[in-house]
């Protein structure tokens, strides 16, 4: 398997940030998927690092819009932030 390209890897976190495939990140970035499956679900490896940065990205975009609309009252927004606390305290306690 050879390195990604710097395009490549902008590519994958670019698709990864708007939350696409796998399978679509791979044709866009005319990568082989078989050559980085591995990595992929092993959480290893440039092309996993360059998926979870631009994942990271957009979920935290995500996260700030809902809570800018549940701030502003929105019921819907506001259980949607109930909700994602309640799976992160799962975690955690998960991790203890």
């Amino acid at each position: 398997m050879k390195p990604l390209t710097e395009d490549q890897i902008e590519t994958i976190q670019q698709m990864a940030e708007l939350f696409y495939t796998f399978e679509h990140i791979c044709i866009n970035a005319e990568v082989d998927p078989e050559a980085y499956i591995e990595d992929f679900t092993d959480k290893t490896g440039e092309f996993f690092t360059a998926y979870i940065t631009g994942y990271l990205k957009g979920d935290i975009a995500l996260r700030q819009s809902i809570k800018k609309s549940a701030d502003n009252g929105s019921h819907p927004a506001q259980q949607l932030l109930l909700k994602l606390q309640e799976e992160a305290n799962i975690q955690i306690k998960a991790n203890e």
